[in-house]
């Protein structure tokens, strides 16, 4: 079922229902998603940071979609691109060679 949410108090009580239907205790999902019974509570009550609160969705399988306007897309793929390259270069590239004048070896 799709629902139009309008809060992250609306998102909250989503989860809230769902963990509620699947019979999963607040207290085990807090430990599979790695945070205390109270950021637990928090976000079923729409007081948490979005990537808190994706992580339990993801965990309760509910998926997340928003529609943006057609002419944003093409720079939502573009910031997108954006963001996958500066990570790889984080991520992938020693740190050594992303520095612009790494100072010379000691040679003394």
């Amino acid at each position: 079922m799709k629902l139009t949410i309008q809060s992250a108090d609306e998102l909250g009580l989503v989860l809230r229902a769902v963990r509620k239907d699947s019979g999963v205790p607040l207290e085990d999902l807090a430990q599979t998603v790695g945070v205390s019974r109270q950021t637990a509570t928090n976000v079923e009550q729409g007081r948490a940071k979005v990537s808190t609160m994706i992580a339990f969705l993801r965990e309760m399988g509910i998926l997340v979609s928003v529609e943006i306007p057609q002419g944003a897309f093409a720079n939502f793929e573009r910031l997108q691109r954006q963001s996958a390259a500066r990570a790889c270069v984080r991520e992938c590239v020693p740190a050594s060679e992303t520095q612009a004048n790494p100072e010379p070896a000691d040679t003394k």
